[in-house]
């Protein structure tokens, strides 16, 4: 997304910081700038002499000021190819998106080889303000002054200065993508039957029979956003989400268990130099054999913090009110509150992207009824791998402990209802020429339930097929 670069160089008395106002003229540092490197000599040699489809794609995306997208990909090309103009391109990639650190360190690695190059030095320059860092901004600035910097490089500074005095124009762009599947998935357990068949309810000698029923189901999912980029490079964007599933179970019985969920969302998202943070709200409108079951509403905050170069830590809480459709399930409306917490780390080896989560999470939900409410915590570990391949690879652990207010009903002489689970969720992803994927899915769980009714296990696993489309 396009980032502009003017509001982070803020007013000093310093006399050589308004040189950085050269920042201001993007056609100069977007295109002057590389063509200088490009008759640079280097000791490296140019990746013009040996193109990449990585390299060609990242450039796409860079020319097209879709910094964050372009980023990783030119990490994963710096990785293998240190050319001064693959270097410069990552150095201003990371600091049109606020990664200020990773630029300085480029830039300074380009230097250290090329200390003449004046258009990198004020790249540092600038990347040194946006760190507000201003005593090391003017050494770097005093170093350009006495290099004695060629004519046309004080014509494009001083062009620069004199654009800056005119009304600066913020850079404005709409992103939209859809992401869409259909497949077929097993379901053990489409009932949620409990794992006996015969179940007692106690010392009345009453008891429950029941029966599980398990099959194929149609999925189809389809996930629309659009972002609209305020143009800032820490700053604001505005976006919108709609997600759509439906599970369609084939035949008579089993077309009893039909559900569809509709959810869509809008909110403001802030990316800061060491912060992003989402303010969502939305609504969400849920069909339970093909009937109207419950509509919600729900805010969600959330907030990730770079604690340190490959740590992020992350927060959010969600507040969702639901009111249940029709009087039969007047008990299940409820207010929930829900927190999750925990590190992230992030890494690259074996040519590939990873991320290792461990969150917590802690909800509180107040029903109509006490037999629904509850408090739940949960904690497990979950991993994430993106290839070079176009594979991702995608699984989590969960461990939860819920505890109602009340007995389950039928259930009363076993005191208040307590469940504990363990969910097994994985994925495997393949993204073919580009626009489409194939995934395999699998998702176990096993819950225990001291109201008998409630202990059961359940497994579903599928194959997808879909497309991604951004514009």
């Amino acid at each position: 997304m396009k980032k502009k670069t003017y509001d982070l160089i803020p007013f000093t008395k310093v006399s050589l910081l308004p040189l950085l106002l050269f920042i201001h003229n993007e056609n100069v540092l977007a295109y002057s700038t590389v063509d200088a490197l490009k008759s640079t000599p280097s000791n490296t040699s140019s990746p013009q002499s040996n193109p990449t489809s990585k390299l060609r794609e990242a450039m796409t995306l860079y020319y097209n000021r879709q910094y964050r997208l372009a980023l990783p990909i030119l990490q994963e090309v710096a990785a293998k190819d240190t050319s001064t103009q693959v270097l410069f391109w990552l150095g201003r990639s990371a600091y049109e998106t606020g990664q200020t650190t990773l630029a300085i360190e480029t830039y300074q690695h380009i230097l250290a080889r090329e200390p003449t190059l004046s258009r990198v030095r004020l790249e540092l320059a600038a990347a040194y303000v946006q760190a507000n860092n201003k005593a090391a901004a003017d050494v770097e600035l005093k170093k350009i002054v006495t290099e004695n910097p060629d004519t046309p490089l004080k014509q494009q500074i001083e062009q620069s200065i004199q654009a800056s005095e005119q009304p600066q124009e913020t850079g404005q762009r709409l992103f939209t993508a859809i992401r869409g599947s259909i497949g077929s998935e097993y379901d053990s357990n489409i009932n949620v039957g409990p794992s006996i068949d015969v179940i007692n309810l106690g010392t009345s000698g009453q008891t429950l029979t029941s029966k599980i029923l398990d099959g194929w189901l149609l999925k189809f999912t389809m996930t629309g956003d659009s972002l609209y980029d305020f143009g800032k490079p820490n700053g604001f964007v505005w976006h919108n989400r709609i997600q759509f599933l439906h599970n369609e179970y084939p035949g008579s019985t089993n077309s009893n268990f039909n559900y569809t969920q509709t959810d869509a969302y809008t909110g403001l998202d802030y990316y800061g130099a060491k912060f992003k943070a989402k303010l969502p709200v939305g609504f969400i409108d849920r069909r339970f054999a093909n009937e109207p079951l419950s509509r919600s509403y729900y805010f969600m905050p959330n907030l990730e913090i770079n604690v340190l170069d490959k740590v992020d830590f992350a927060l959010s809480y969600r507040y969702e009110h639901e009111d249940f459709i029709g009087t039969q399930y007047n008990a299940l409306s409820n207010v929930s509150h829900t927190g999750t917490f925990g590190p992230r780390y992030k890494f690259e080896a074996f040519e590939a992207q990873h991320s290792l989560a461990l969150f917590g999470i802690y909800s509180r939900r107040d029903a109509s009824a006490a037999r629904f409410s509850y408090n739940e915590w949960s904690v497990g570990p979950s991993y994430f791998g993106h290839y070079k391949t176009g594979t991702d690879v995608y699984l989590d652990v969960k461990y939860f402990d819920r505890n109602y207010d009340a007995p389950a009903l039928l259930f009363e002489g076993k005191g208040n209802r307590l469940d504990n689970r363990y969910a097994i969720t994985f994925s495997l992803s393949q993204t073919i020429k580009k626009y489409y994927f194939v995934s395999l899915n699998y998702s176990y769980t096993d819950n225990s339930s001291n109201a008998q009714l409630y202990t059961y296990d359940k497994n579903m696993v599928g194959l997808n097929f879909g497309t991604n489309l951004n514009f």
